[in-house]
């Protein structure tokens, strides 16, 4: 589909055409006057009336003539003027498209890397959280040390208990011993 401006120049061009074809047919009929009142001097009075009679009709073809071609020249102006203004438009509606598009360009670009930046975030959390799991495992792995640790401190306490308790008895059967001893 053709756009509003080519339709308006094509409108344009037809125009002038036309006012080239009626400044000719202007130029054509003043010719003829000329050569009808020249052939006026040479006639006899009734041809001098007729030829009177053609010139004021070719005069009166002459100014319509002329109005035609200002209102076509006034037609043609304002076409051209129209056409002017949409060419403008479009100008400006192409400027205004471009200023959109390096627009929309940077908000690609600055989306571009923001979406790296959050990439490069996600690897060092991923690393963070590796090592924290890591950290874990290895303080899961001492605690599991520890308790066994503790659980043999236990039993070792356990044992020195029963090692004094033991000491404890012998030593009552003694200080028994020594007393029954004394008494004797």
């Amino acid at each position: 589909m053709r756009s509003e401006s080519a339709v308006q120049l094509e409108r344009a061009q037809a125009l002038t055409q036309t006012l080239g074809e009626v400044e000719g047919r202007l130029a054509a009929a003043e010719s003829r006057l000329e050569e009808n009142l020249s052939t006026t001097a040479a006639s006899s009075d009734g041809a001098k009336a007729v030829l009177e009679e053609q010139a004021r009709s070719h005069s009166a073809a002459v100014r319509d003539l002329s109005e035609k071609l200002r209102s076509l020249e006034a037609e043609v102006e304002a076409e051209r003027c129209r056409h002017k203004r949409g060419e403008d438009e479009q100008e400006r509606l192409v400027e205004a498209l471009q200023a959109d598009k390096v627009d929309l360009e940077q908000r690609v670009a600055d989306r571009a890397a923001a979406t790296v930046q959050m990439r490069k975030e996600v690897v060092a959390l991923s690393r963070s959280l590796d090592y924290a799991q890591q950290n874990i495992a290895t303080l899961t792995k001492q605690a599991s040390v520890a308790r066994e640790a503790e659980e043999a401190l236990q039993g070792e306490v356990q044992k020195l208990n029963g090692e004094l308790s033991s000491a404890n008895r012998v030593t009552k059967d003694l200080e028994a011993q020594v007393t029954t001893l004394e008494s004797t």
